[in-house]
């Protein structure tokens, strides 16, 4: 649904359309996973060696 989503104005969209509350949704999860996703990406990154250019 979200490949269809037609980024109108909420005014223009019928009241069911999902946009509004699918964007809340990923906030919600983005708020929550966001810390743990980024120490394990800082860990990650930390232990990769870049060979000099």
């Amino acid at each position: 649904m979200v490949r269809a989503d037609p980024h109108l104005p909420a005014a223009h969209l019928p009241a069911d359309w999902p946009a509004g509350a699918a964007e809340q949704l990923f906030r919600t999860l983005a708020h929550h996973y966001q810390p743990g996703a980024e120490a394990i990406a800082a860990e990650i990154l930390d232990r990769i060696e870049i060979a000099p250019a």
